[in-house]
């Protein structure tokens, strides 16, 4: 059984003309995808290291760590975050 863990991929967007025209900033994006789960989270990124939770239904499925070096995320059970932090690939996306 593959564990949510490994199904969860990150892309890292950078760029859009709509919203760079509107604030002269291109923005960047956190797209989460998970196969298994026929989900995905986008969070704007905001800050240099960001933290957060994916969430199904109201309820924390995971927490993530972004930052330069890349990023890892911790699976939540039941409530009750394992202990584990595992690196996931990042994959980088560049948009007109």
């Amino acid at each position: 059984m593959v564990t949510l863990q490994m199904d969860i991929k990150l892309t890292f967007r950078q760029g859009g003309m709509w919203e760079f025209e509107k604030t002269g900033i291109y923005p960047e994006y956190l797209i989460f995808s998970s196969k298994s789960l026929n989900r995905s989270w986008r969070y704007k990124k905001q800050m240099h290291i960001q933290k957060g939770s994916l969430k199904v239904k109201d309820e924390i499925i995971c927490n993530y760590i972004f930052d330069s070096n890349g990023c890892k995320i911790q699976e939540v059970k039941n409530g009750i975050p394992c202990r584990q932090w595992v690196a996931i690939d990042v994959f980088f996306e560049l948009c007109d």
